[in-house]
Parts: C-alpha cells; structure tokens; sequence
C-alpha cells in the first residue's frame, strides 16, 4: 500500500479516473474525496449524502455522485461536481431510484447510470 487515508464514517463506493492518477470515494456519511493517487494527498471534498455509486470522468475534473437528498423521505439523485473550477461547482438531477451504477463514455462528455427500479440513462450534463 502506497499510502491509508482514513475517513471519520468509512467510505463504501471508490472509482479510479481512466488515468489512474486520481482515486474518489464515498460513503453514506462522509461525502466525497478525491485524491491524488501518487501523494495520497486530498484533491477535493464534496458534501455528498449517502452515497451509492461514484464515476470521476477519464480526466479526473468531473466527479459523479449517486446520492441522496437530506431531508425524509430520502429522495435519490445524482450530483455532478465540475472540479476543474476554483471551488467545486455543482449540478443537480433527480432520478426516480437509487443510482447503483455509473460509467463515463471515454470522452468524459456523457456518462451513464442505472438505478434500483432498472432504469438506464444517458447523461450529457450542462458544462
């Protein structure tokens, strides 16, 4: 093991960017991090909710979450972070079940999802 990161409340979903150069993870409490894979060093930290899947795009500035709103009932949706920008801009869309997978097209444009009720999506968020 290059490098042990540990986390206040645990992370349960990683994914590597396509380079290999960054490492993001989630867990149900604790947001998402994204870290630099060669220092271990934090990269960002987005307050995510209840995370069950996560994608960074090939080039590591796009980082997907698969969460949920705060407030009860939970509702499921899935948060886009632009970290490219200074500070990490967000984006906002609602699915209709909890996301359990996600996946970049090579190009990092568009990214799929598929959720618990089996829908499929194809994503082209605003840039």
């Amino acid at each position: 093991m290059a490098w042990h990161a540990e986390t206040e409340w645990g992370q349960t979903v990683a994914a590597f960017s396509r380079d290999g150069r960054a490492l993001a993870t989630a867990g149900h409490h604790a947001g998402a991090t994204v870290w630099d894979v060669g220092t271990g060093k934090r990269r960002a930290a987005v307050p995510t909710t209840w995370s069950e899947a996560i994608a960074l795009s090939p080039d590591g500035n796009t980082l997907v979450a698969a969460s949920h709103t705060r407030d009860a009932p939970r509702k499921a949706l899935i948060e886009v972070w632009n970290l490219a920008a200074e500070t990490p801009v967000k984006q906002t869309y609602p699915v209709t079940g909890t996301v359990q997978h996600i996946g970049f097209r090579a190009d990092g444009r568009r990214f799929a999802t598929a959720d618990t009720t089996g829908e499929v999506r194809w994503w082209a968020p605003d840039k």
